[in-house]
């Protein structure tokens, strides 16, 4: 038979390499390679990245050390917020009125609208005034201060509200003047401070210079209604 050879190269008796093996680079091949570069569009992203990172986790830090609003703080935030949303006037209505639309000194029809003046009271229809020991018909001079103010000129009425017996409760003015304001100033009505104290100025300067119903003595409107067994209020 064939004899075995005496001793192979050494070749032979080296193992193969596997392909892995070959195509990984050895720590030697490692070390001799140039480091690996980044190219500048690479670097700055990577930078941004690593801001952007930074910057939020300082945001989200600053907003954990903010301390949460307390209950007055909110509270205030409220009426702040509930002041400065005030309603504005509900409704407007504008036309003429007729004297025949006068009812007293402080209502009358506009319309189909039935008004009663914003912050002020006059005298009823039939209340009766003193003035120098004289009786005045002063609820009916009120009526006919208010028709002077209001007939012929165009009337304009923000409501404000509604009363009790489903009255616009108005701010309204004649040709571009206030008439509660007018009316107080003349001394035919006085300030309905239960309502608003828009009109205690004029009261008072009415009063001081003896206008009107304070020529003489007089109750006032909700003082004759009590007494008379009406509602005090307007």
């Amino acid at each position: 038979g064939a004899r075995p050879t005496a001793q192979e190269p050494d070749e032979q008796r080296q193992p193969a390499l596997s392909p892995a093996a070959d195509s990984e680079p050895t720590v030697a091949e490692q070390a001799l390679s140039p480091p690996v570069s980044l190219a500048p569009s690479e670097v700055d992203q990577t930078a941004s990245g690593a801001e952007s990172g930074d910057s939020r986790q300082a945001k989200e830090t600053d907003e954990q050390r903010q301390p949460a609003p307390s209950p007055a703080a909110e509270s205030d935030a409220s009426v702040a917020a509930q002041t400065a949303a005030r309603p504005s006037p509900l409704a407007r209505t504008e036309g003429f009125v007729i004297p025949a639309s006068i009812i007293d000194g402080d209502s009358f029809r506009l319309g189909i609208r039935r008004i009663r003046l914003h912050g002020i009271d006059a005298p009823e229809l039939g209340q009766i005034c003193q003035v120098d020991g004289q009786q005045v018909a002063c609820g009916q001079n009120s009526r006919r201060a208010l028709i002077g103010l209001t007939v012929g000129v165009r009337v304009q009425c923000d409501r404000l509200d509604t009363d009790p017996e489903g009255r616009d409760v108005s701010r309204c003015s004649a040709d571009g003047l206030d008439v509660s304001s007018a009316m107080v100033r003349s001394g035919n009505a006085v300030a309905y401070r239960a309502e608003s104290a828009d009109y205690v100025a004029d009261e008072d300067s009415a009063r001081d210079k003896k206008y009107g119903l304070w020529q003489g003595t007089f109750q006032m409107p909700w003082e004759w209604r009590a007494g008379k067994g009406q509602d005090t209020q307007r």
